[in-house]
């Protein structure tokens, strides 16, 4: 676990949510998923710890940031 903390700065649970969220913000930006099955695809929880997460990460909840993709 250190070893992996000195390496990526963040434990491995965190890398794994950086990862997941990465993807959501790919995945947003087609129409066509909707956004609880994004977050069910990424493994989440349900679709609102999802969406405090990509808030957190990002500033803005999921459906908010592909709103403003195709504004």
């Amino acid at each position: 676990m250190r070893l992996f903390k000195v390496t990526f700065g963040c434990s491995p649970y965190q890398y794994l949510q950086r990862l997941r969220l990465q993807r959501a913000f790919s995945l947003l930006k087609s129409k066509e998923i909707p956004v609880n099955q994004i977050a069910i695809q990424l493994g989440f929880e349900n679709a609102t710890s999802f969406s405090r997460l990509f808030f957190q990460r990002f500033g803005a909840y999921p459906t908010q940031y592909r709103r403003s993709l195709f504004a």
